[in-house]
């Protein structure tokens, strides 16, 4: 079995709160859903899920799994070998230290939280500090909220003259080495 796949399942049945969930939003049956769940628990070394007929609980180490890093290590193995960059959602998250990790960038800040007027103005200029500083800066919206548009939309007007340009963050990413 594929250590990937089964973490979504694992994660499809934390999602849905019941194996029967995970098994109806993959399109798979409850006994598969269950052997990817028994996979992972193999490969952890101990019971991830405690299981009654109608509730799933996450078992003590199934907290400190859903919760580590090394969950993700899988997933950020595939992400580099489709040459993709992942960017972390948390600002000043660290990268994995594992060779074959793809590139990788945490958010620099959360441009919308709280969502008022003032504070958005701040974090875009906080955001320019970071960009002067790193050379790039990722800041994250976290809704098309009507303020943070057109606070970002006002702040953008002015990029140019102040040096700096609004790139996509597609454009952070390295570019996939050739395929043979």
């Amino acid at each position: 079995m594929d250590r990937i796949d089964a973490m979504k399942v694992f994660v499809a049945t934390l999602d849905e709160g019941s194996l029967a969930g995970a098994s109806r939003r993959l399109g798979r049956s409850p006994a598969a859903v269950s052997r990817a769940i028994a996979f992972l628990e193999a490969h952890v070394g101990s019971p991830l899920l405690h299981r009654t007929t109608r509730t799933i609980k996450l078992s003590e180490a199934g907290e400190r799994y859903a919760a580590a890093p090394e969950l993700y290590a899988a997933l950020l193995e595939e992400i580099a070998r489709r040459g993709l960059l992942y960017i972390d959602p948390r600002p000043g998250a660290t990268a994995p230290r594992r060779p074959g990790m793809p590139p990788f960038r945490a958010i620099d800040v959360i441009i919308d939280v709280p969502p008022f007027r003032t504070d958005i103005d701040a974090r875009l200029a906080r955001l320019e500090q970071v960009a002067r500083q790193r050379g790039t800066a990722i800041g994250l919206a976290t809704g098309p909220l009507p303020t943070t548009t057109e606070r970002i939309a006002v702040w953008a007007t002015a990029l140019p003259a102040r040096g700096f340009a609004l790139v996509p963050v597609s454009s952070l990413a390295a570019p996939p080495p050739d395929k043979p």
